[in-house]
């Protein structure tokens, strides 16, 4: 018997070293989750959590914190195990209620998750957690919408004055070298009033709840008064689009044609490929890829090849703002050698805001950026021309109805080039009618 009085000591102290032990690594471990996830490092709160959980799992403050560090790290299928159990438990926790529901959204079943952020409204929780709710409720709304066939169209009217509706410079001689030329009307600036007809026709065929087509077909008229340049531009797209875990991929196939003064000009034909991976309900970004044709009639030489390609962010603050922005950059090459003067190189910047000031009233903005390098030497200015455009646009829409908006906007646009005829400012404004047909 002593001469086992060692081992059974041993086994009592390490028992004792354990017992004493484990409730101080617990509260580390926590420690070290509430930090990670403080510091939004949630697929390492997730790693870490996933390996406590087999010992961990039915504490609250645990399974609180495994249930974020998963559902921002794009899990949360297991945040809802940890959540439907802490919900059973405070059944008066708010918080709980909202956690879970997001990770109802989040996988998918709107079902459950509109039900639960309308318990939580019941409460009437504080304004910042109604607005945040009222963002899910809207993107629940727009993705039972997504999975619904529906036929959409809308029209609309427009009247509007241009301050250089044919981009040319003013100026009345041009410089080529040492000798002078002198622009027609035509090649002047010119301004005008004009009125605009917009038309487009939706249909939105959902297969299944994770892939549906979109068909689309637009007519986009525009008549100057007194003057030449009308155009008229029409075009089709079909695209269809897969979900898969939360990710969203979208295959646009485009084809537009435009005539100028009733006359045939250009044809563009294109595909895209657009991916928007899994992001926050309220932010998002997309990424595309797009490949085209374009063919002007009877001008072989302008005829491009365009490969564009960019990538967007969305994000919809709890009042409900809108902020979109896009960088993207477009190739356009010739294969003709007599084109390649009119090959461009383009960086783009492009903006949009908009923000709600009621139920019916909201002010928007729009801003691009583009820099452009052509191609080769221009045969006729025997430079390289270098192209900047900048346009800023502010507008004014209302909503008269369900149906109906009211819109006014204003814009002005600069484009500077090293050759003086392509430099050219340009100011427009116009108002317009909106019906769709829902």
């Amino acid at each position: 018997m002593p001469n086992n009085l060692p081992k059974y000591v041993c086994v009592l102290c390490f028992s004792i070293v354990i017992t004493l032990s484990t409730p101080s690594l617990q509260a580390a471990d926590i420690h070290q989750l509430q930090t990670l996830i403080k510091q939004k490092k949630y697929p390492e709160a997730y790693q870490i959590a996933s390996a406590l959980a087999a010992t961990l799992d039915g504490q609250a403050d645990f399974d609180f914190l495994y249930a974020m560090a998963a559902i921002e790290a794009g899990h949360p299928d297991y945040a809802i195990f940890a959540l439907e159990r802490l919900s059973y438990d405070f059944p008066d926790n708010g918080r709980i209620k909202i956690e879970l529901a997001r990770a109802y959204f989040l996988a998918g079943d709107n079902k459950n998750a509109k039900a639960l952020f309308q318990q939580v409204l019941n409460t009437s929780p504080p304004a910042n957690v109604v607005q945040n709710i009222h963002i899910f409720l809207t993107l629940i709304e727009r993705q039972d919408l997504a999975r619904k066939s529906r036929l959409s169209a809308a029209i609309t009217l427009t009247t509007g004055w241009d301050s250089n509706f044919n981009s040319a410079p003013d100026l009345n001689v041009i410089q080529i070298g040492k000798l002078s030329f002198n622009l027609n009307e035509n090649s002047r600036q010119q301004s005008t009033y004009y009125t605009g007809l917009d038309a487009n026709l939706n249909y939105h065929q959902a297969m299944n709840k994770n892939f549906y087509l979109d068909y689309g077909a637009y007519y986009q008229q525009r008549n100057n008064h007194g003057n030449n340049l009308d155009t008229i531009t029409t075009g089709i797209v079909i695209a269809p689009t897969i979900l898969k875990d939360n990710h969203r991929y979208r295959i646009p196939l485009q084809y537009q044609q435009l005539e100028l003064d009733k006359t045939s000009y250009s044809r563009y034909g294109s595909l895209g490929i657009e991916w928007t991976p899994r992001g926050k309900p309220n932010s998002q970004w997309t990424h595309f890829l797009q490949y085209g044709k374009l063919n002007y009639i009877n001008q072989p030489n302008r005829d491009m090849t365009l490969v564009i390609l960019g990538s967007a962010y969305q994000y919809i603050t709890p009042k409900s703002n809108l902020y979109q922005a896009a960088v993207f950059y477009n190739d356009q090459s010739s294969k003709l050698d007599t084109g390649k003067a009119n090959e461009t190189d383009t960086f783009g910047l492009r903006s949009y805001m908009k923000w709600p000031l009621s139920t019916k009233h909201s002010i928007y903005s729009k801003f691009l950026l583009e820099t452009m390098k052509y191609g080769a030497t221009n045969p006729v200015f025997g430079v390289t021309r270098k192209d900047n455009l900048l346009s800023a646009a502010i507008g004014w829409e209302i909503n008269l109805n369900n149906v109906t908006v009211l819109a006014a906007e204003t814009e002005y646009l600069t484009n500077s080039s090293n050759i003086d005829l392509y430099k050219y400012d340009r100011k427009s404004a116009f108002i317009s009618l909106r019906y769709n047909f829902l």
